[in-house]
């Protein structure tokens, strides 16, 4: 697929270059735009929020050009399992979109998804995580009927751990630019380096504050990683505490607000402005809040994947700095 891959990546750089310079006029034509609020929305003036654009147009490029080629680039056994997987792609990026414009509410989106997902993973054995294995034990766990309600609860998760860590500007955009380089190099996938263009164009314009990833945008990227990570796992190509790893600061911290408005009697879907990256932002700035949290992130990826530090041991030390950096923006608020 070498002559192809060149082809596909000039497409998606002109695509993108395009939308640089446009993406502010089609978010006010589509009327995709992010309106100060004061509340959890402190920025001074509207900002266009449909980063989606650059991924999902460059998605749809790479996979049409696969189906017209060859399906085993990214493993898909057919054109019938790429065409439900291009279908639920598109979906999701339409609730995205219908989110980002009319603020669809959260059981309603619960709802939509938990249809698409479950149709998804009946239709692809590649999705249903019917063992749990990990790099530490010989031992398998066996999920039996519970198989695709387990493998729904993932994706649904970390979708929504993905959307939650959605904070600051480039927090998101570098943690999926450091996912595209973990799984190219764990997997081979020219498909995860040729994800590299269109964030590269995101943030630069999200780093002059021009454009936001809106919901449209993280849906479809943790919907996106959420797929193939289950897809490599079950191919035994990683496994489940290294998808933790991956995976662990968005989890931890969505965790922990959960928890929190769970005792408080809160919703627990309600955004505030009680994240990891609040408490950094407002002390340090944006810029130094990033450093800090994605060195969080790619850390550990490179102690285990590099050095083979086992995952048990990082995943533990990882939580103690977390929790230190939360303890200690408490302490120092009491004080």
């Amino acid at each position: 697929m070498g002559q192809e891959i060149y082809y596909i990546s000039l497409i998606i750089l002109f695509i993108n270059f395009i939308l640089f310079f446009y993406i502010e006029k089609l978010s006010k034509i589509s009327g995709i735009i992010d309106k100060p609020d004061q509340k959890l929305k402190i920025h001074k003036y509207s900002i266009s929020n449909f980063g989606g654009i650059f991924f999902f147009l460059s998605f749809l490029i790479y996979f049409v050009f696969l189906s017209l080629s060859y399906l085993d680039e990214v493993n898909f056994p057919n054109k019938s399992t790429l065409l439900i997987f291009l279908i639920s792609s598109t979906l999701i990026y339409l609730l995205g979109i219908f989110d980002d414009k009319y603020n669809v509410n959260y059981i309603t989106k619960f709802i939509i998804f938990a249809i698409i997902l479950i149709f998804l993973v009946s239709s692809d054995n590649q999705l249903k995580i019917e063992y749990l294995r990990f790099t530490f034990t010989d031992k398998q766990f066996h999920l039996g009927n519970y198989s695709i309600i387990f493998s729904v609860f993932c994706i649904i998760v970390f979708i929504n751990a993905f959307n939650l860590f959605d904070g600051i500007n480039l927090q998101c955009g570098f943690y999926y630019l450091i996912l595209s380089l973990s799984l190219f190099f764990i997997t081979k996938s020219t498909f995860f380096l040729l994800m590299i263009i269109p964030t590269i164009f995101f943030l630069i314009l999200n780093f002059k504050n021009k454009v936001f990833l809106g919901d449209n945008g993280t849906l479809l990227l943790s919907f996106f990683i959420s797929y193939f990570v289950i897809k490599f796992y079950n191919l035994k190509i990683i496994f489940s505490d290294q998808i933790f790893i991956l995976m662990l600061l968005p989890g931890i911290d969505m965790l922990r607000l959960f928890f929190k408005r769970f005792l408080n009697r809160q919703n627990p879907f309600k955004g505030d402005r009680n994240h990891l990256h609040h408490y950094l932002s407002t002390k340090y700035g944006i810029y130094i809040s990033n450093v800090i949290i994605q060195s969080l992130i790619l850390i550990p990826i490179i102690l285990h994947f590099r050095f083979n530090l086992e995952t048990p041991i990082l995943i533990i030390l990882s939580i103690f700095v977390y929790s230190m950096l939360i303890y200690f923006h408490k302490y120092k608020n009491e004080k």
